[in-house]
């Protein structure tokens, strides 16, 4: 009971002294986003946004969906408050594998992608132009949960 009691004591020294820290979350995929502006803007003119997916080294981004769509795929939308309609979702070429847990042909993506938003202005200069996009990253050995993220569109050239 003696050494019981002086384990039990210097747990809870070791504890005081070195805190117990939260492990930061995952974050494999890092986002941003460019505006490509025609050189007059009104409603009705169409433009482009870039936006750039910089994923870790040994994880894999989920592309875009399409007629064998897989759970995993990533979606790219605008945020409601949008001065601008999304036209069409470009991607650039990606790999093809069968995943192997859900065992469909699923295309994916591996350092870094950028997506090409087609855009039409709905009332002028957008403003606070927002990139809504819903995607999972996964490594060999696990899956991250789906997450959704807010990429705010600066100008090109502009900080």
């Amino acid at each position: 009971m003696k050494h019981w009691l002086c384990r039990f004591a210097i747990l809870v020294v070791a504890l005081s002294i070195f805190p117990a820290r939260a492990q930061p979350a995952l974050e494999p995929v890092h986002w941003s986003a460019d505006v490509q502006l025609p050189p007059a803007l009104h409603a009705g003119s169409r433009f482009s946004v870039l936006l750039h997916a910089h994923i870790d080294e040994g994880w894999h981004l989920y592309a875009l969906p399409d007629k064998d769509a897989s759970p995993l795929s990533t979606e790219v939308a605008l945020a409601k408050n949008a001065s601008a309609d999304l036209l069409r979702v470009e991607e650039e070429k990606h790999h093809r594998s069968i995943d192997p847990e859900s065992h469909v042909v699923t295309g994916w993506f591996a350092r870094s992608t950028t997506f090409t938003l087609h855009l039409a202005a709905t009332a002028g200069a957008p403003r606070d132009l927002q990139v809504l996009v819903r995607y999972q990253a996964c490594n060999e050995r696990m899956c991250l949960p789906a997450k959704q993220v807010r990429v705010p569109v600066l100008p090109l050239g502009k900080p």
